[in-house]
Parts: structure tokens; sequence; C-alpha cells
């Protein structure tokens, strides 16, 4: 364990990923007094002052006001302990996925993820670091959208995301818009060797990209 943070009331089982914010556990939770478990994601930030508190406050307010079966269900958190519980997915990462096939199922991914985002997108947010990492799976396969941390009101001003994923709009410090949720699933699509037209399409010219999610589920 290499964040500081206080007794925790879980089993902490292994490091299953680490960003520049926190690093997420594989963790036991007991229930009861029947000796009965449960496996979660436990999120630790790095640090529990000011700013990973409200950090973790921000992300668990925003995955549970887009909850749905296709968002990472969040079941507990403690900002000034300085950790988030989440539903463990028990079907890996797309960035798993992807590691293991160039094609990784990528119509039964692409549906949902879009339809989450273009709700997020409606309601005048952007994501923010979409990336296959952030892509997780329940036991049956259904994909969950995850990382609500860097989400922010388009307009407003933000740190870049993940290299790789952010737009040059946003490198070069542009504020948030939804077209770098769009340049971000481009690239995903070109991971997935999915759609190539419509992945040059993401990831073009700002002038030309799809103004949003539900306009690139319009053309997918």
């Amino acid at each position: 364990l290499l964040v500081d943070a206080p007794a925790l009331p879980f089993t902490l089982v292994r490091e299953v990923a680490r960003g520049g914010a926190g690093v997420v556990y594989e963790a036991r939770e007991r229930l009861g007094e029947q000796g009965l478990e449960r496996r979660i994601a436990l999120k630790l930030a790095h640090q529990r002052a000011t700013t990973g508190r409200d950090s973790l406050v921000h992300e668990a307010r925003l995955a549970v006001r887009f909850r749905g079966p296709n968002v990472v269900p969040i079941l507990d958190v403690d900002p000034d302990g300085g950790w988030i519980a989440m539903a463990w997915a028990e079907g890996g990462s797309l960035r798993d996925r992807l590691r293991a096939s160039a094609n990784a199922g990528a119509q039964s991914v692409l549906g949902p993820l879009l339809s989450v985002l273009a709700e997020i997108h409606r309601q005048g947010l952007v994501h923010g670091d979409l990336k296959p990492a952030n892509v997780l799976f329940d036991g049956r396969g259904n994909p969950w959208l995850s990382d609500f941390a860097l989400g922010r009101l388009v307009g407003e001003p933000g740190t870049p995301g993940s290299a790789g994923y952010v737009s040059p709009e946003r490198l070069a410090g542009r504020p948030y818009d939804r077209r770098d949720d769009v340049f971000a699933l481009g690239r995903i699509l070109e991971e997935l060797a999915a759609h190539p037209d419509l992945a040059r399409a993401c990831t073009g010219p700002l002038a030309s990209r799809p103004a949003d999610a539900a306009a690139v589920l319009a053309l997918l």
C-alpha cells in the first residue's frame, strides 16, 4: 500500500491500476457476521488533502448522477478517508480485451458506450478521460463507463486527459468541449479496428469533427 490512508474497512488483495490521482485495488468487503464477503474495486487517492478529497466527491457525484446499466456502480465513498468503493468489473476492461484481440467485440461496446456519453453531453458535460482502461465490463459482458474524475462542464478549463486520447485542442489549452470526447472515441475506434471512416472523422480537424456523442451514434 503506497498511499497514506487510515485503517480501511476492506481487505486489500492486489493492485489493478494506477493513475495520476490514485491507485485501484481489488479488495474484499465483509458483509454481516456470517463471514460473507464481496469483491469490490477500491480506489485510494494519492493524497487525502483538499484536492484528493474534492476529486473523489466529484467523481462519485457524476457516476451516481449518470447511474445506469452502463455506468460503473458506486457502492460507497469516504472523502476524508480518501477512498471510493465500486462494483468489481468481473469482465475486465476494454484495454484487457484489446491486448487479447484486435477487434474486442466492437459492436457490443460502442452502442452502450455512445448512449451513456450522449446523455452526458446532452447535460452539458464532458467525460474528459475516455480510454480503453476506463471502459469496464460486468460478468455478463455489459460495458461500464468509469472514472469521472476529469468530468467538467463544457467551456470549463481543465487539465489534459490521458496521453494518446486527449485532443490536440485540449493539449493547446482550449476549454472543455464535447469534441474532446469525440476525439477520444475516434482513437478507441482505431484500436478496435472498427469503422475506419468514422474513426477518421472523429480524429479529424475540429471544424469537421462530429459535434457530440449523439452525432457519432447517428453516424454509427
